[in-house]
């Protein structure tokens, strides 16, 4: 877990990936700004819009889901 401000979130996640060697899709990303989220889906991160009531029980089961799905698609499962 990681809170940053500036520069940048493709910056931010950059700086992750470098770190941990985590490629972006390997990545699940829960924010309330449209426009981190379309930011950061482009480059493959899974990404959870949180903009209608903050980070909740469901958004995080259905983050998981899809993040497993996208991990399950990605191998061809």
């Amino acid at each position: 877990m990681e809170v940053f401000h500036k520069p940048s979130k493709h910056e931010h996640f950059r700086r992750i990936r470098e770190a941990t060697g985590v490629s972006y899709e390997g990545m699940l990303f829960f924010d309330d700004e449209g426009y981190n989220i379309r930011t950061m889906s482009k480059l493959g991160v899974s990404c959870v819009d949180v903009s209608r009531g903050g980070l909740s029980v469901e958004h995080l089961a259905a983050g998981l889901q899809g993040f497993q799905q996208a991990q399950a698609d990605s191998r061809g499962f």
